[in-house]
C-alpha cells in the first residue's frame, strides 16, 4: 500500500470513528431522555393515584352523610304529604324535583363506556387516545341531541349545572376526581341514542387501531339514575342567584 492510498485509508477510519461516536452519543442522549420521562410520568401517576383515594375516601363519607339527611327528608315530606291541605304543594314540589334532577328516575336506556387506550404510550401513542373532558362532553351532547332524558357519568346526575374539565389524567365533575374508564348511563330513546354513537364519525375515528379508544356500548331494559342531592349539594352553585319577584 503506498502513501497515498494509507493517508486516504487513515482519514476513511477517523470519519467512520468520528460518525460511529455520534451516533452513539445520540443513541445514549434520546435514552436517557426517554428514561427520564418515563420515571417523571411514573412519579405523577403515583402521586395522582395516592390523591385520589383521599379524595375517594372524603367522597365516601360526604356520600354517607348525604344519603342520611336524604332519609330525613324523605321522611319530613313524607309526614307532610300525608296533610290533605298540603297535597298540591308537595305534587308541586315533586314536579321541580324531577325537572331538576333531585328525584332517582327509572327507565330503559343505554350504558356507554369510555376508556383509554390498552397500554398506552405517551413517546408513540397519539393524545387522543386518553379520554379528555371534550371527549366525555362530546359523547354526552351527542346523546342529548338523540332524545337522552336523564343521564349519570360514573354514578352522578348531570344537571343544568353540570360541569366537567381536564386535570392532568384524570377528569373533574363537580369537584371531584375521575379516572377511567368512565361510563356514561342515559335514560331515553334507545334505539336512538344507540344509533347516533355508532355512526358518529368521530367515535369511528377514535376506534381507530392507531388511537385504539374502547368504546363499549350495551342497552339497558331498566335503568336507575340517582337523584344529583345523593351526591352533592345545589345550594353551593345558587350562592350569587337573586329570585325576581313576581316571576
Amino acid at each position: 500500500m503506498n502513501m497515498v492510498s494509507k493517508r486516504w485509508y487513515s482519514i476513511i477510519t477517523v470519519l467512520l470513528s468520528v460518525a460511529f461516536g455520534l451516533f452513539l452519543g445520540y443513541f445514549l442522549v434520546q435514552g436517557r431522555v426517554l428514561f427520564r420521562a418515563k420515571g417523571s410520568d411514573a412519579v405523577a401517576i403515583s402521586d395522582l393515584r395516592a390523591e385520589l383515594a383521599v379524595e375517594k375516601s372524603k367522597f365516601e363519607q360526604l356520600a354517607t352523610r348525604q344519603q342520611e339527611l336524604e332519609t330525613r327528608k324523605r321522611t319530613l315530606l313524607q309526614i307532610d304529604s300525608d296533610n290533605p291541605s298540603k297535597e298540591a304543594l308537595y305534587a308541586t314540589w315533586r314536579e321541580y324535583a324531577l325537572l331538576s334532577g333531585m328525584t332517582d328516575v327509572t327507565g330503559s336506556g343505554i350504558r356507554l363506556t369510555l376508556d383509554d387506550k390498552l397500554n398506552y404510550n405517551p413517546v408513540t401513542d397519539p393524545i387522543e387516545s386518553l379520554i379528555h373532558d371534550s371527549t366525555v362532553t362530546y359523547a354526552m351532547n351527542l346523546l342529548w341531541a338523540a332524545g337522552a332524558r336523564a343521564m349519570t357519568l360514573n354514578g352522578t346526575r348531570m344537571t343544568a349545572i353540570s360541569n366537567i374539565s381536564c386535570v392532568g389524567p384524570t377528569i373533574l365533575s363537580y369537584d371531584v376526581r375521575l379516572m377511567p374508564p368512565y361510563e356514561i348511563e342515559a335514560i331515553g330513546p334507545v334505539d336512538s341514542m344507540r344509533q347516533a354513537v355508532e355512526s358518529d364519525s368521530w367515535f369511528a375515528r377514535l376506534r381507530q387501531k392507531e388511537i385504539g379508544v374502547r368504546i363499549a356500548l350495551c342497552e339497558e331494559a331498566s335503568l336507575t339514575l340517582p337523584s344529583f342531592s345523593k351526591t352533592h349539594d345545589f345550594r353551593a352553585y345558587m350562592d350569587l342567584l337573586i329570585p325576581v319577584e313576581g316571576s
